[in-house]
């Protein structure tokens, strides 16, 4: 049994990549909201940060409220608010792009923890290894400065450096945090230069090996994305979506490609999702015939 996220980098970067593109360029909310189901299905079964749903929600609220504020675009007035007309077609533009940026931050939150370091550096070797070794050696130093800045945080509270009595005492801080872990991660930085120079590196073409092969299922699971998302694209080039907000909205009538664009991306969007809660209903199935 192999969960989605274990499969071959390319077609899962392939699959993640063309649903959160689609809904990237996308205003239509039955689309938006099959990309937002998938996302956060996948989210919820990884058990990821419970901290992204709170900004989420201010995001979708304040984007939705803000946006008929200064358009004033549409035909349907809703009501008049300090000389502004606030129209039903700005509110529902606004509602919907929020629903767009909310699926995509859940997406790239999903691709930031199945696209691993080893993965990235695996899809970039053969166009860049330069870029591939910069994209890694950026993730993990993301993180460990990150840590750093706790330690040094928590020092100097031990220290009695850290005073947030005001505003002032807060920022001065910060900057002696954010200053410490500068400093610490410059020489970190010349530390591995060093540490590459005396090992070799760039002196010739260096060998390179890897853990992921590529498989049936794989190809598979490539050509199924390929083949959904032109499914997609036709729709979409048919104009199967509701895109026009303004002067009023206009929703294209239901056809064929309509089902065939909603069928299609809502199986690119869910399928990680149902693939991975298959593969735990089938592991509690065999323990229990244990």
């Amino acid at each position: 049994m192999r969960r989605f996220e274990q499969g071959h980098p390319v077609p899962v970067a392939a699959h993640l990549l063309c649903t959160a593109l689609i809904a990237m360029f996308s205003r239509d909310p039955l689309l938006l909201g099959l990309a937002l189901v998938g996302a956060l299905g996948c989210y919820w079964q990884q058990k990821m940060d419970h901290k992204l749903h709170g900004f989420a929600v201010l995001l979708f609220f304040g984007f939705t409220l803000l946006n008929p504020l200064w358009n004033q675009s549409g035909t349907t007035v809703l009501f008049i608010l300090n000389d502004r007309p606030i129209t039903l077609e700005a509110l529902c533009y606004g509602a919907v792009s929020a629903l767009m940026l909310l699926a995509v931050l859940y997406w790239f939150a999903v691709f930031s923890r199945w696209m691993t370091a080893d993965r990235l550096l695996y899809l970039c070797r053969r166009l860049s290894p330069q870029l591939a070794l910069t994209v890694s050696m950026g993730i993990r130093q993301a993180s460990l400065l990150t840590a750093q800045l706790q330690r040094i945080r928590e020092a100097q509270m031990v220290m009695g450096l850290q005073q947030e009595q005001n505003l002032i005492d807060r920022m001065r801080s910060g900057l002696r945090s954010f200053s410490a872990t500068l400093s610490w991660g410059l020489e970190n930085g010349i530390v591995t230069a060093d540490s590459m120079s005396a090992r070799g590196y760039g002196i010739g073409k260096r060998s390179s090996f890897s853990i992921f092969v590529f498989h049936r299922k794989d190809a598979l699971h490539l050509l199924s994305v390929i083949a959904l998302t032109a499914l997609v694209l036709l729709g979409i080039s048919k104009g199967a979506l509701l895109d026009t907000y303004y002067p009023n909205i206009q929703s294209p009538p239901w056809n064929g490609y309509s089902w065939l664009c909603y069928c299609a991306y809502g199986l690119l969007s869910c399928y990680p999702m149902l693939h991975n809660g298959k593969e735990a209903l089938q592991w509690r199935y065999l323990q229990s015939k244990i």
